[in-house]
């Protein structure tokens, strides 16, 4: 692989991995063909505390990771500190919890975070304060951004931002997992056996060229950074395998989007819809809600001309 991507000769590469072996910041293990490498820890290290409300999550960070990020990209420190205080925030302000554990791992390639608290979890919280219906409904309104059961002291954006941030994010809490691969971009809602708290995994390639202030602007109707675009993955949506035909569905998507300037929906991962689902939100949310911009990215070309048919034509379809 080395060899394809960087037109080294096999004398060469080895040369090179050798180097970074004698360095200690590669392992090696088996021999010939069936030799493998794996990059070393340079950081592998956790701590836990009680959680307080007279906890500052800024002087947490600054004590306990600011002096394992030197020589990373500020940018990628940047965000690193945004997800970490939100989180963090989000544990002080609303877990419940007693104790909280955090882990850090770091190496040559990327750094990573792991975050849990023994708390109420949030998706039992946010299902029971909205009265939701499960909660992987809870799952799709937080994937909507500015949900939050404390509107006087938080905007709700926190999770929304640090799920299309890092490389990987993983929130871990009754009973569900809700992933996000940000370099397929590939959204995934699968059940688990943790119940009890919240555990939130986040991992960042060290040479990241992502900033804040960009993804950010990528959801502001004006190139700015006020909050009032979003982009909604449509697969988590749905309910195990669990079609998307009907216009109760729709009805989920669209809840609360009123808030929103610009609405794009994402149907990657999403191969059919109907032509009552996709009336209710390309219609009937349309025609309530005019103020809202609707657009739609990743749907199959069959999907694309049901949109634009509607748009243009309008259906009415039970």
């Amino acid at each position: 692989m080395v060899i394809r991507k960087f037109g080294l000769s096999r004398q060469a590469a080895l040369r090179h991995m050798y180097v970074l072996i004698t360095q200690g910041k590669v392992t090696a293990t088996g021999k010939t063909k069936d030799r493998s490498y794996t990059l070393n820890s340079l950081v592998d290290t956790s701590f836990s505390f009680q959680i307080s409300r007279s906890l500052q999550e800024d002087q947490i960070f600054h004590e306990k990771l600011a002096p394992y990020l030197d020589n990373i990209d500020e940018g990628v420190k940047e965000i690193i500190e945004y997800g970490f205080s939100e989180v963090m925030n989000n544990v002080i302000s609303h877990s419940e919890g007693k104790t909280c554990r955090i882990k850090i791992l770091k190496n040559e390639g990327s750094i990573s975070l792991k975050i849990d608290d023994n708390g109420v979890g949030i998706f039992s919280k946010l299902t029971e304060h909205f009265s939701l219906e499960n909660k992987r409904h809870a799952i799709l309104e937080l994937s909507k951004g500015k949900l939050t059961t404390d509107p006087v002291h938080h905007t709700g954006d926190g999770l929304y931002f640090i799920s299309r941030l890092f490389d990987s994010f993983i929130l871990n809490s009754s009973g569900l997992v809700w992933k996000h691969d940000f370099n397929i971009n590939e959204w995934s809602i699968l059940p688990v056996k943790k119940n009890r708290g919240t555990s939130v995994f986040l991992e960042i390639s060290n040479f990241s060229n992502r900033t804040l202030r960009q993804v950010m602007q990528d959801y502001s109707s004006n190139g700015g950074i006020i909050f009032d675009k979003t982009c909604i993955p449509v697969i988590l949506a749905k309910l195990e395998s669990e079609n998307l035909f009907s216009r109760s569905q729709a009805g989920r998507i669209t809840k609360n989007l009123d808030k929103f300037k610009e609405v794009c929906f994402d149907f990657k991962g999403v191969e059919l819809v109907s032509h009552v689902f996709a009336d209710e939100i390309f219609r009937v949310y349309r025609q309530i809600n005019p103020h809202v911009i609707l657009d739609w990215k990743n749907s199959s070309s069959e999907m694309e001309d049901l949109f634009l048919d509607i748009l243009k034509n309008g259906t009415n379809q039970n």
